[in-house]
């Protein structure tokens, strides 16, 4: 079952509000994610989009050590024949698509008793940016914005789309992000060899608009980027 919660959005503090239930059934707060470029999905794992699973596993491999990370939401909202339990999904997309990216539990994403990110999301972008379907992306800068968002027909592998996630990436490439082995939550350290490395911090990444100049948006592929 989707799991609910409370219809009042944060204020304040952008992304970092909000607090999802995680598909291992503890709490994970976005503000675990604090300094870094998130890419939000609502994804789901038998529907027509669900190869772009094995997209997303591979931007995140590509870029996770610069600071990137896809947050999947797995939903039933338009994919009705999703996997009930929040174990099921995980295993299916993990054996099936190789996923090992962080994910929710199920959540709901549309209706009343969507989550309240979703409200906060919704209020960011146009009618265009709202959610229609699975597989939906939303672009999340490091001070916790929503700086772009992607429709379900948008695919990560584009060029385009890579080179706008790279504006919003907060360490240069080279730089070494690792995961630390008893935390579940993203936990930044340089390596020892690299200690020396300048570090970019979230108030240096360029926030202009991530607009696609060199290329119009064709009838099949919606995309705006959000004003700063």
């Amino acid at each position: 079952m989707a799991v609910s919660f409370s219809r009042t959005p944060p204020r304040t503090g952008g992304a970092w509000k909000f607090v999802f239930m995680g598909i291992d059934g503890e709490l994970l707060p976005m503000e675990s994610f604090r300094g870094l470029a998130i890419l939000v999905v609502n994804i789901s794992s038998r529907s027509s989009f669900s190869r772009q699973l094995l997209e997303l596993q591979a931007i995140y491999e590509q870029y996770r050590e610069r600071g990137l990370i896809v947050l999947g939401i797995p939903s039933g909202d338009f994919s009705k024949n999703e996997f009930e339990s929040d174990q099921e999904i995980r295993d299916y997309c993990k054996n099936q698509y190789g996923a090992t990216f962080p994910m929710t539990g199920k959540t709901m994403v549309l209706g009343a008793a969507r989550h309240p990110f979703f409200d906060w999301a919704a209020e960011q972008v146009s009618e265009l940016g709202q959610v229609k379907w699975d597989f939906h992306k939303f672009l999340i800068s490091p001070d916790g914005r929503i700086v772009d968002w992607f429709s379900s027909v948008s695919h990560v592998s584009d060029t385009r789309l890579k080179r706008i996630i790279e504006r919003y990436l907060p360490f240069p490439p080279g730089f070494k992000m690792y995961y630390s082995d008893d935390s579940k939550h993203p936990m930044l350290a340089l390596h020892a060899e690299e200690a020396q490395q300048p570090q970019i911090t979230s108030a240096e990444v360029p926030h202009e608009p991530a607009a696609l100049a060199e290329a119009e948006t064709t009838s099949d592929e919606k995309h705006e980027a959000i004003p700063a």
